[in-house]
């Protein structure tokens, strides 16, 4: 890894902080005309390496649509099909009285 240098984009460059008093300083000097402009003495870098901000996307990704899955489309789907197996049975229960009730009558089942 190290032969191979150094990859300018696997890295995030980012400001974290910078001379906030001594641009306050020279920003006062600059309006009574000491200085030309106002300058900060120095900043902060903050140097990211994120390798893993992929997977740690995709989780986010799969929780935002986990959440409403478990919560309101698993939730209707099992209520639609329980209330498709009450149908279902609400039927055989009855075709199995018609049966019933066809031979109390002396009817042979299974004919009209």
């Amino acid at each position: 890894r190290l032969t191979n240098g150094l990859n300018p984009n696997q890295f995030k460059l980012s400001q974290s902080g910078w001379d906030r008093d001594g641009w306050m300083q020279t920003q006062r000097m600059a309006d009574a005309g000491q200085l030309k402009r106002p300058f900060a003495r120095y900043t902060i870098l903050q140097v990211g390496n994120n390798p893993g901000i992929h997977v740690i996307a995709l989780g986010g990704v799969l929780i935002a649509i986990g959440i409403p899955w478990a919560f309101y489309v698993k939730p209707w789907l099992v209520k639609r099909e329980k209330r498709r197996l009450a149908e279902a049975a609400k039927s055989r229960v009855a075709e199995r009285i018609d049966a019933v009730q066809e031979e109390a009558a002396g009817e042979p089942v299974g004919q009209a």
